[in-house]
């Protein structure tokens, strides 16, 4: 890796990617495709109130340092769309649901992924935390999960049927599936969205959200750009929770996070190796020691646990909207 001396001139680094060079080798290149990122900027440093004029707004985000360009476009961790509509207003993001009764909620500022059922025994009966906070690895049909949601989060749209289909549905916005990456040392699946679910909610604004059973996230595949991670392919399942005006108010956000026209939503849940899921008194592993720390009292009960801190990316299919959850592996040692 390598930067780009941006201190002068404006430099336009472009670099044949493997199959182009490939392809060149063998006669037979030409240029048909090609990939912009804007990974490296800021764009919070925008300065519209510089007091040396308009010239020097932007002033900081062209000193950035910017990376020498990449062979492979799957180095690209947010990479530029190529979008028809030139009436296009709105991007859809990734937020993270924490409101309904099958979501998981952060605590301590992370979601807490138990390995085993006899660590979630002792946070929940023990700890005195409450289990919504305590994700059970390794099973298909958690109470509560990962809930993640698709769409247009503002309020300068409601979150109605038409809206839904003007700005996402006839744009090409709908992410129909979400590209799970998590670190392979870890976790080595994801259960999914199953066939039967539903997220939504009836006009009178009483939540209707059944995700049911999970399902195996198809993959693994290589993730891109992030050592040891993997990629799985995780179905979505249609967000229709929405805004209805004879509510009197919105209780559409009483179900989503999403405060606008919402696309499609998940469930998630993670497969644990076998080896990080031992009871206490069982052999510890060594990943417990290396990645993470040992014998923690992290809820401050005398009760000691380890635990390793990794994180979930998740990319939308259609928008390449991403979101990145912070995980806590958490494994019950004594007390």
């Amino acid at each position: 890796m390598a930067f780009l001396d941006n201190s002068g001139d404006i430099i336009l680094d472009a670099v044949l990617t493997d199959t182009g060079r490939r392809r060149l080798s063998e006669g037979n290149f030409q240029i048909r495709k090609f990939a912009l990122g804007d990974d490296e900027i800021q764009y919070n440093l925008f300065d519209k109130n510089n007091p040396s004029g308009s010239a020097y707004y932007d002033l900081e985000i062209l000193q950035t340092p910017v990376e020498v360009a990449h062979t492979k476009a799957s180095e690209i961790q947010y990479g530029l769309l190529t979008l028809t509509n030139n009436n296009l207003l709105y991007m859809p993001s990734l937020i993270l649901n924490e409101l309904t009764a099958q979501s998981i909620i952060k605590y301590q500022k992370v979601l807490y992924v138990a390995v085993n059922a006899e660590t979630r025994n002792k946070i929940v009966n023990s700890s005195n935390i409450d289990e919504k906070y305590v994700l059970m690895s390794n099973i298909r049909n958690p109470t509560r999960a990962v809930v993640v949601e698709s769409g247009i989060n503002t309020t300068d749209l409601k979150g109605t049927p038409t809206n839904r289909t003007s700005y996402l549905q006839s744009t090409n916005l709908l992410d129909s599936n979400f590209t799970v990456s998590v670190d392979s040392r870890f976790i080595n699946g994801v259960w999914a969205t199953g066939p039967a679910s539903v997220f939504s909610n009836n006009t009178d604004g009483a939540p209707n959200v059944a995700f049911g059973p999970l399902m195996n996230a198809r993959g693994p595949a290589r993730s891109k750009g992030l050592i040891n991670f993997q990629s799985y392919t995780a179905n979505t399942v249609d967000d229709l929770v929405s805004y209805y005006a004879s509510q009197g108010a919105n209780l559409d956000t009483l179900i989503s996070a999403i405060s606008g026209p919402r696309g499609t939503a998940a469930k998630l849940n993670f497969n644990v190796p076998e080896d990080l899921r031992d009871l206490a008194g069982g052999t510890r592993a060594t990943e417990w020691t290396k990645y993470g720390q040992v014998a923690q009292n992290v809820f401050s009960t005398g009760q000691l646990y380890d635990i390793i801190d990794t994180f979930t990316l998740i990319a939308g299919s259609n928008t390449n909207a991403s979101i990145q959850v912070p995980l806590r592996l958490i494994r019950y040692v004594s007390g």
